[in-house]
């Protein structure tokens, strides 16, 4: 019986020595350089950075990193009412082991309800130094990590520090360093949260108290462009906060819709979604209609229509009226 224990263990030993040898070889070989094939780009990830032979390689993946970015949603997805998720990675890039300053983020976002609703009250000091390399500029109540990166497609390509290798150089892909740039880039809550202002730009959902917690939404809306699309379309994005147990607001994941009420001068911009899952901001585009003017060309409709917003999190609903010239 002993003997028969004895063989047992001496199994079981070897077993768990050859895990151990897996691991670590796994472990060597991720500190190889990996090539990594993106729609026919081929880029190389060297110890979790990735590594461009010159700034405009850099773009060409990018660009690559936005198409495969762009939400898989067409009219019949759209009719089965499957929302869409910004909490996605470039699965290519995954599967070569290389982890981006994105996905980091997406993490956060994922985790962040959990540390800032902590009991203890110590949970945000926890958050913070487990996300380190996010930026948190901790203005008056606004204790949300950000993404110091500010092209969401730039920082999929950027490794936990923000970084790229480019032409055998170093180079930090981090360009946001205050809380005037978010300011600037309409990231932040605005101070009129309250107020509506229907052609501004700037719409507010307003507080609501609910069962779980207070919810802050407010609404942007601009002319842009979309993917390869170089004409200007609507973009309508709805921002939310929380407030956590200390009072503070923070970023988290939760749901919105956005459905077009009328449709005279827009329509949804092809792959678009209707609904969304995920880290505040919720993005949803709709392409300008065109019309022929009288030398034979056509022109873009002047945006005259109104889009309903709604929030999950709260139950509010929003009419957002478009105007652009």
């Amino acid at each position: 019986m002993r003997n028969l224990f004895y063989l047992v263990m001496c199994v079981f030993c070897a077993f768990i020595m050859s895990c151990t040898n897996e691991r670590e070889e796994a472990v060597v070989s991720n500190n190889e350089p990996q090539q990594i094939n993106l729609l026919g780009m081929i880029v190389e990830n060297r110890n979790g950075t990735l590594v461009f032979e010159s700034n405009e390689q850099l773009k060409e993946v990018v660009n690559i990193t936005s198409q495969l970015s762009q939400p898989v949603n067409n009219s019949l997805l759209r009719s089965m009412s499957i929302a869409g998720t910004n909490l996605t990675s470039i699965s290519s890039l995954r599967e070569k082991g290389f982890v981006s300053l994105y996905d980091v983020f997406v993490d956060a976002m994922n985790n962040a309800e959990y540390y800032y609703e902590k009991p203890s009250g110590n949970g945000y000091e926890e958050f913070k130094r487990k996300y380190s390399t996010l930026f948190f500029p901790e203005k008056d109540d606004d204790y949300s990590a950000y993404l110091p990166i500010s092209d969401k497609n730039l920082a999929k390509v950027a490794d936990v520090n923000g970084n790229v290798i480019i032409n055998g150089e170093t180079v930090s892909l981090i360009d946001i360093t205050s809380y005037e740039q978010l300011v600037e880039l309409g990231q932040t809550p605005p101070d009129n949260a309250v107020k509506l202002r229907a052609t501004s730009g700037t719409n507010s959902i307003s507080e609501e108290k609910n069962s779980s917690g207070k919810n802050k939404v407010w609404v942007n809306s601009k002319l842009t462009t979309y993917g390869n699309s170089f004409n200007k379309v609507v973009m309508v994005e709805v921002c939310f906060r929380k407030k956590g147990i200390l009072g503070i607001w923070y970023n988290h994941n939760s749901g919105t819709s956005a459905k077009l009420l009328t449709k005279y001068t827009i329509e949804p911009f092809e792959g678009t979604l209707w609904s969304s899952f995920g880290f505040s901001s919720h993005d949803y585009y709709y392409a300008r209609k065109m019309a022929p003017n009288a030398t034979g060309g056509t022109y873009f409709v002047p945006v005259d229509d109104y889009v309903e917003i709604i929030h999950n999190g709260t139950g509010k609903t929003l009419t957002l009226h478009l105007s652009y010239k």
